[in-house]
């Protein structure tokens, strides 16, 4: 068992573990229906790229729930999880997005991708749907933190209930607990 120096002279490596752990067990637990990447084709920055997320996050929810869809319960709307990765072909930012759909919504793969495509000239959008009994869960989930867990960029993640519309840090909140919780181990 490691001592308090021991952790604190070796850096923050046992908080980075107990983040992936509960991270990794947060997102496969949530039931995701969809797997998207959404590439943008082009150089863009984090920032940018987190901006045009929540654009095309607002006209999808205003298609599916109205002109007051911000005013619905975050449960009652599109949730998702957006892990940036860097890399690829091109080298591009692009986000691998793991997608829950409360209640009906008809046609959306065709009108998330046209949204995207509008909002983004060079960009396109590829969506499967998730099939949750085949280990499809932590088989994408895994493939989708490959890159943050390598440069520990958790904070680059973006939860659909952080963006400027309804903000609610529960969710970050919620894993910020359960790695302190985690660390009283130590």
């Amino acid at each position: 068992m490691r001592t308090n120096n021991e952790i604190n002279n070796w850096g923050n490596i046992p908080n980075i573990r107990n983040l992936q752990i509960a991270m990794t067990e947060f997102l496969t637990t949530q039931n995701f229906q969809m797997h998207i990447t959404a590439n943008f084709n082009r150089a863009t920055t984090i920032n940018n790229g987190r901006s045009k997320l929540s654009e095309w996050a607002k006209f999808v929810d205003r298609k599916f729930h109205g002109r007051c869809f911000y005013k619905k319960p975050i449960e009652k709307r599109m949730f998702f999880a957006a892990i940036p990765e860097v890399g690829g072909f091109s080298g591009n930012l692009h986000y691998h997005m793991l997608v829950k759909l409360p209640g009906v919504y008809e046609n959306f793969s065709e009108y998330a991708s046209d949204v995207w495509r509008k909002l983004n000239r060079t960009g396109d959008m590829c969506i499967q749907k998730i099939d949750l009994t085949k280990g499809d869960p932590i088989r994408l989930v895994r493939y989708d933190m490959k890159e943050v867990r390598k440069s520990s960029g958790y904070e680059n993640i973006v939860f659909s209930n952080e963006l400027n519309y309804g903000h609610d840090p529960s969710i970050r909140n919620k894993l910020v607990e359960m790695t302190q919780e985690d660390n009283q181990e130590f």
